[in-house]
C-alpha cells in the first residue's frame, strides 16, 4: 500500500542560512519569485551594494520611486562618473542607510551626492573619493565634517577647481568632529600639483584627524615639512602608518633629516613604500632610511614593511639600497618587540642572485628568523 510522504517544512532560519551563501543576481532575481518570503530576502541582498553609472542611475531611481522601501536595504552605495548639471536626484529615493559611499570621476558638489549625503550623514561610515574634484577646500571639508559618524576615508587623485586658500572665516564656522579612525591619502601619478592641495587641507585641520589610528599616504613634493608637523601632532594615536614618498621628497628628506617617528609611540605597523634610482644622481638616496628608522619610539612595534620598486635595476644597482644598515638598526632595543620584517622588490632585472643577496644584507633579521622576502622581476630590460 502506498503512502504519501508527509511534506517536511523547514524552519525559516534554515531557508536564510541555505539562501545566503547565494551571490549572484541572475540566481536572486530567480529567488525572489518564489514566493513573498523569498521575495523580501532578494531584494534585501539584490539592493544591499549598488554600483551606478550614468545609465544605471535612471533605472535606480525608477525602481526607488516605485518601491520606496528598497532604498533602506542599500548599505554600500557607488557612483560613478554622473554629470553635475543634467542629473538631478529625485526627493523621494529614501536612501537612509548607506554605509559605505563610494564616488568616482565626478564633482564633490554635485546634486546627487549632496541630496544622498543629507539623508544618510547619520550612517556614512565610509567615504572614498577617486579621481573627484570639489569647488575649493571649504566646500571639500564641509563634506567630511558633515558625516559625523565617518571613521574611514579613501582619498585618490582628488583636487580642488580653485585651490586658493580659504578664508579663516569661511573654515571657522565648521563643526570638525574627531570620530576618524583610518585615512588613505594616495596621488597617482605622484607629484600631480591640483592634489597636494587637498592634503594640505587635512594637514592644516589637525582635529578632525586627532583620533587616526590607520594612515596610509604617498608625500609630495612640498609636503614633507607639513606632514612631519603634522606627525608631531597626531602621531600618539597612530597604530599602523604606510607611508611612500616621491623622488623629490627622498632628496628633502636626506638633505634636511625632517621627519622623525620618535611622536609615534604607540605603532603596532610601520610600512615604507620606495623606488630605487641610481647613485650616480650623487648620492645613495636610500641611505635616510636607517636614520628615520632609528628615531623609532615604539617598543611594541610588531611589523616592519619595505616595499621597493627597482624599476628594472640589476643586481649592482641594488647597493644604493643600504639593507645591511638597516638591518643594524632594526637589532636595536628599540625594535626588540618584532615578530615579521615583510621585504618586498618588485621590477628587478632578473631574480639570479638577488634573494640570497638580500638575505646577506639582512642576516641579522635571518638569524632571527623575522624575514619575509618576496622578489619580483620584471618584464622589461630598461632602468629607468
Amino acid at each position: 500500500m502506498y503512502i504519501d510522504p508527509v511534506p517536511v517544512i523547514l524552519p525559516w532560519e534554515l531557508h536564510l542560512t541555505i539562501l545566503d551563501f547565494v551571490e549572484d543576481d541572475k540566481t536572486l532575481c530567480a529567488s525572489s519569485l518564489v514566493c513573498k518570503s523569498w521575495l523580501s530576502w532578494a531584494q534585501k541582498a539584490l539592493y544591499s551594494t549598488i554600483e551606478a553609472n550614468v545609465t544605471k542611475w535612471p533605472i535606480l531611481c525608477r525602481s526607488l520611486t516605485s518601491n520606496p522601501t528598497l532604498g533602506k536595504h542599500i548599505r554600500e552605495l557607488a557612483l560613478q562618473d554622473l554629470p553635475l548639471s543634467s542629473i538631478h536626484p529625485p526627493h523621494n529615493l529614501h536612501i537612509q542607510n548607506v554605509r559605505t559611499l563610494r564616488i568616482v570621476d565626478m564633482d564633490t558638489a554635485s546634486p546627487i551626492i549632496m541630496e544622498i549625503v543629507s539623508h544618510c550623514k547619520h550612517s556614512i561610515e565610509r567615504l572614498s573619493l577617486r579621481d573627484t574634484s570639489s569647488p575649493n577646500e571649504a566646500s571639500f571639508m564641509s563634506l567630511l565634517t558633515t558625516l559625523p559618524m565617518l571613521k574611514h576615508v579613501d582619498l585618490c587623485n582628488n583636487f580642488f577647481r580653485s585651490p586658493g586658500l580659504p578664508s579663516t572665516a569661511t573654515l571657522g564656522g565648521l563643526s570638525i568632529p574627531s570620530n576618524m579612525r583610518s585615512l588613505r591619502l594616495i596621488c597617482d601619478p605622484p607629484g600631480f600639483g591640483p592634489t597636494c592641495f587637498v592634503a594640505q587641507a587635512l594637514f592644516r585641520h589637525l582635529r578632525f584627524l586627532s583620533r587616526l589610528s590607520i594612515l596610509t599616504i604617498r608625500v609630495v613634493p612640498g609636503d614633507a615639512p607639513l606632514f612631519a608637523r603634522f606627525l608631531e601632532a597626531v602621531g600618539g594615536n597612530l597604530l599602523e602608518l604606510n607611508v611612500g614618498f616621491t623622488e623629490s621628497v627622498e632628496t628633502e628628506l636626506f638633505r634636511d633629516n625632517t621627519l622623525s617617528l620618535s611622536a609615534c609611540p604607540n605603532l603596532r605597523l610601520f610600512g615604507l613604500h620606495l623606488k630605487l634610482w641610481r647613485a650616480a644622481r650623487g648620492f645613495e638616496h636610500l641611505t635616510w632610511v636607517p636614520a628615520l628608522l632609528s628615531t623609532v619610539r615604539a617598543t611594541r612595534m610588531k611589523r616592519f614593511k619595505l616595499a621597493i620598486r627597482a624599476q628594472h635595476a640589476r643586481l649592482a644597482d641594488l647597493s644604493v639600497m643600504g639593507l645591511d644598515k638597516i638591518d643594524n638598526v632594526l637589532k636595536s632595543d628599540a625594535f626588540a618587540s618584532l615578530q615579521r620584517v615583510l621585504v618586498r622588490i618588485v621590477e628587478v632585472k632578473t631574480r639570479t642572485g638577488v634573494q640570497e643577496y638580500i638575505e646577506g644584507q639582512l642576516n641579522g633579521l635571518v638569524t632571527r628568523g623575522l624575514l619575509s622576502l618576496h622578489v619580483q622581476q620584471s618584464f622589461s630590460s630598461r632602468f629607468s
